[in-house]
Formats: structure tokens, C-alpha cells, sequence
């Protein structure tokens, strides 16, 4: 992986973009947690994302997501795009952030960012009952789970 130092520090301290949507519909979202690794002999990113949010259907429309780490700050739009839904609002205009068609897959990146393309390559959402009780009681107490969307990494690049 490519940008994995920018990513642990970014994912550490504010997050990163998280893209997903075609040409007709698209957003763009906070993500704090993720990690990179090697599955079935291929490189992959997995975004947890939870099942009540508006990425979670896009990515299940398009089977892919873009993770989008930026290249200087970008606290406020962080802010914004953790704490809109893309539902009912276009947080690439609220925003001022710039989108950019990925080269592999369909969803935008934001411009000045590193990229990584994913295409989803298997899914599973948590059992709540299977997590420690802290877990459960500091992050799951409206039962919105996270499904884990395990991606190959098709693409790697600057913007």
C-alpha cells in the first residue's frame, strides 16, 4: 500500500474522505476507523460503515468506494461531511470540496487527496451479541452496526 503512513496518521487524527455514489448520486463522508492488509492474495482497504447511513446504499448500488486522504488540512470539511447526511445534502458543494472522477471505478475522489479505489470484495455486517459489552455499550447503543466492507485495492494515486 502505497499511502499507508499518511493514512494511519490521518485516520488518527481527524479521518479521511470516504466516497461512493455513480455520476447521478454522489457523496461523501467522514471515516475515522479503517485498516489496510492482504486478503486472497490481493491488497485491501476495510471501511466500516454503518448500515443506517447514505454511503452504505450508494456502495451497495456501485460495489465500490473510493478513500479519500487529504493532503493538508481539512478539518472543517471533515467536520461537515462527519456531520451531514448526504441524504439531503450535497457535501461536495457545502462543502467546496472538489470531485473528480476515479480512473478505476465509479465515485468521485476529492481533489487534493491521495486515493485509494476500491471494489468491494466481500461484506459482513457485526453481530452485536459477538462484541465485548464496552464495545457494545460505547458505540452501539442505537444497535446501528457497522457492516465492514472489505475492498480490493484497485488503484493507488495522487491528485
Amino acid at each position: 500500500m502505497k499511502f499507508q503512513q499518511q493514512l494511519e496518521q490521518c485516520l488518527t487524527s481527524g479521518g479521511v474522505f470516504l466516497t461512493s455514489g455513480g455520476e447521478g448520486e454522489r457523496n461523501v463522508m467522514t471515516m475515522g476507523w479503517g485498516m489496510t492488509g492482504v486478503m486472497w492474495g490481493k491488497p485491501v482497504f476495510l471501511a466500516p460503515v454503518r448500515t443506517t447511513r447514505h454511503t452504505f446504499d450508494l456502495i451497495q448500488k456501485t460495489g465500490c468506494y473510493a478513500v479519500c486522504i487529504p493532503k493538508s488540512d481539512r478539518k472543517k470539511e471533515l467536520a461537515v461531511c462527519g456531520s451531514k447526511s448526504g441524504r439531503d445534502t450535497d457535501k461536495f458543494a457545502l462543502t467546496g470540496l472538489k470531485a473528480l472522477p476515479c480512473r478505476q471505478i465509479d465515485a468521485p475522489a476529492v481533489a487534493d487527496c491521495l486515493v485509494i479505489e476500491c471494489k468491494v470484495a466481500y461484506q459482513t455486517t457485526l453481530e452485536k451479541s459477538a462484541l465485548p459489552a464496552d464495545i457494545r455499550e460505547r458505540w452501539y447503543q442505537k444497535n446501528d452496526l457497522h457492516t465492514l466492507m472489505i475492498g480490493e485495492i484497485v488503484d493507488e494515486y495522487e491528485l
